[in-house]
């Protein structure tokens, strides 16, 4: 079968699946970014969680409040920051992982990089 990187042998939809299998389905939680298909990054909401995923630059900007098991496939560039109202109740999953980005704030958290190689090296980093 060919030589396939194990990250990019999943697209971010089917790495939701797995977790989910009804997201992104006609009955099932909403899927927002599906353009960007190979996310590392996805934000899945646990519960009720208003969002904002911004480039500073600007020209990247994604606001809404994510209902339980929503999901928003992140793009892949180094440049874009999630601001939340309820960060204990969202999950950053990267490269199918689900990282500790979120933990250790109050509810509300702003300027967290989304960045998948740097959320990959804090979560690394932590005992």
């Amino acid at each position: 079968g060919g030589v396939e990187d194990a990250e990019g042998a999943r697209t971010a939809l089917e790495v939701l699946a797995l977790i989910d299998p009804d997201a992104g389905g006609p009955q099932g939680p909403q899927v927002y970014g599906r353009d960007n298909a190979n996310a590392r990054v996805i934000l899945r909401a646990r519960e009720t969680a208003w969002i904002q995923v911004s480039s500073q630059g600007g020209d990247y900007a994604f606001t809404r409040t994510l209902q339980p098991g929503e999901a928003l496939l992140v793009p892949n560039r180094p440049d874009v920051e999630l601001w939340t109202g309820n960060a204990a109740g969202l999950e950053v999953i990267v490269d199918g992982v689900v990282v500790p980005a979120l933990t250790g704030g109050g509810l509300v958290r702003r300027h967290v990089s989304l960045d998948p190689d740097r959320l990959l090296a804090a979560a690394a980093a932590r005992p």
